[in-house]
């Protein structure tokens, strides 16, 4: 017997179930930052170390129906999204990460990183648009849903940038 054999590691879909009840025990000596921390270890060797996304989705939704507090739900919202966001940004596929972002934005509207890497995907989907009345109206359209973009020079720019084409 050696000591790796006591060590035995919960496959990712079992630990995702541990997480989701210890979540309930928050007061009892479980902290939101302790869930927080055992998802982020989940997502860092799934979606970043792995690549797996079906099973990183999988994961967040069973730790996702084991959480009842609201505020912990929507932090674990926030990082899924977030997170599952970057990895397309990573990969260069813009279009694919622009919905999960669009998603972390309504739980985190004034992350300011948040807030410049949307800016950026939003540019870099567009870019090779030639319908200057469709990157207008997609400019207006995230100017009215995501009010804090504005506080974005680089958002301000292409808005009036698109003005200026139509």
């Amino acid at each position: 017997l050696r000591s790796s054999d006591l060590l035995v590691r919960p496959a990712p879909k079992e630990k995702s179930k541990l997480i989701g009840q210890i979540s309930r025990l928050k007061g009892h000596g479980i902290t939101d930052e302790m869930i927080k921390g055992e998802f982020s270890n989940l997502t860092q060797d799934i979606l970043f170390r792995q690549n797996n996304k079906q099973l990183y989705k999988e994961c967040y939704q069973i730790i996702r129906a084991g959480i009842v507090d609201a505020d912990l739900a929507n932090e674990i919202d926030y990082m899924y999204y977030y997170e599952y966001g970057r990895v397309y940004y990573n990969q260069g596929n813009y279009t694919m990460a622009k919905p999960y972002f669009k998603n972390a934005l309504k739980f985190q509207p004034n992350n300011v990183d948040l807030t410049g890497i949307f800016v950026n995907v939003i540019g870099q989907s567009l870019r090779n648009e030639k319908n200057t009345k469709t990157i207008l109206d997609s400019m207006v359209s995230y100017q009215t849903n995501f009010p804090s973009l504005t506080g974005n020079n680089n958002f301000n720019t292409m808005v009036a940038t698109a003005h200026v084409m139509q």
